[in-house]
Order: C-alpha cells, then structure tokens, then sequence
C-alpha cells in the first residue's frame, strides 16, 4: 500500500498556530467529534518541525503506531523507528526496514500477541514515505 497523493499534498500544506498544541493543551476536536484521549505518543514540534511537511507526516505516522501500544511498552522496533524519525535519519530507516519489520513480527510472535492491523498498515507506511524521498 502506498502513500496517496491527498497524504502527501496534505502533508505539504503548511501548519498554523492553531493546529499544532502544546503536548499539555487540549487540542479541540472538530465540531461533531468526540476530542481524543490524550497520548504519551504525540510528539513536541519546533519551528524547524513545521517547516518540514515530511517530517510533520512521519512524526504524526509513527505517532499513531505507537498509540497502538497505549498501556504497555511499545516493541523495540517501534522504539527505533520513532528515533530514527525523530532524528530525520531516512537512509537508514530505508536501510534497515526489512530488519526492523521481521523484528516486529518476532516480538509479537515471541509474546504471543497479535500484529494490529493499524501498526502494519503505517509501518509500511513510513517505509513508503522514505522510499519516495
């Protein structure tokens, strides 16, 4: 499965003061939805964050992966993957993807639990944002 093109231009447009909250604010939901439970996964974002739309998607992507995981640790592949987002590293995410993938699904295997559809889905996610960089 691939990025879309709505993804990626939606990426690219610029964020304002009003969507991006301090970890600690309450980010208010549109009108009709429910505002979600706040997470430990929502990264801080500098300037240098929101000038970056790519770096904005991957933040917020692998975000999602690891609210997954909200009330446990998250696996050791996740945990190096944020890093490495966190740290623009996209060579070697793109490098070592495979790794990080069979990773994942030997630490689920080895605790007996089951490989969420959504943490695949944007796991392989990222894998496509950095091979189209």
């Amino acid at each position: 499965h691939t990025a879309s093109e709505a993804d990626v231009a939606q990426a690219a447009e610029p964020a304002t003061d009003a969507t991006i909250a301090p970890d600690d604010a309450p980010v208010p939901a549109p009108a009709g939805e429910e505002t979600p439970a706040p997470t430990a996964a929502r990264p801080s974002l500098s300037r240098a964050d929101l000038q970056d739309p790519i770096h904005m998607l991957m933040l917020e992507t692998v975000g999602r992966m690891s609210a997954c995981y909200e009330g446990a640790e998250s696996p050791p592949p996740v945990v190096q993957l944020r890093a490495l987002v966190e740290a623009r590293d996209y060579e070697t995410i793109r490098s070592d993807f495979g790794d990080l993938w069979n990773d994942l699904i030997a630490f689920h295997r080895d605790e007996g639990t089951q490989l969420q559809p959504k943490v695949s889905h944007t796991f392989r996610t990222i894998d496509t944002i950095v091979r189209n960089l």
